[in-house]
């Protein structure tokens, strides 16, 4: 009995850490600034390529995306 105690634990903690590695999503957080002036962007929209994840910057150039799949992305602000 005790070792189909420990058999189960063991399958219970692997499916656990597994469904958690696979739904970890990554945050993208910086500021928008002028590359002329230095001065931030506000309300710039801040997009990743070929998704549908994108924001606006705040007043001081802020922007933050969340819950971005793990992967190499292309970053663009219009």
């Amino acid at each position: 009995m005790k070792k189909i105690y420990q058999l189960f634990t063991l399958i219970f903690l692997f499916f656990f850490f597994s469904a958690n590695l696979l739904s970890a999503t990554v945050k993208l957080r910086g500021y928008v600034y002028d590359k002329a002036t230095g001065k931030p962007i506000p309300d710039a929209n801040i997009f990743i390529e070929n998704t549908d994840l994108g924001c606006a910057s705040q007043s001081d150039g802020y922007f933050f995306i969340k819950d971005i799949p793990p992967g190499n992305y292309t970053i663009l602000a219009k």
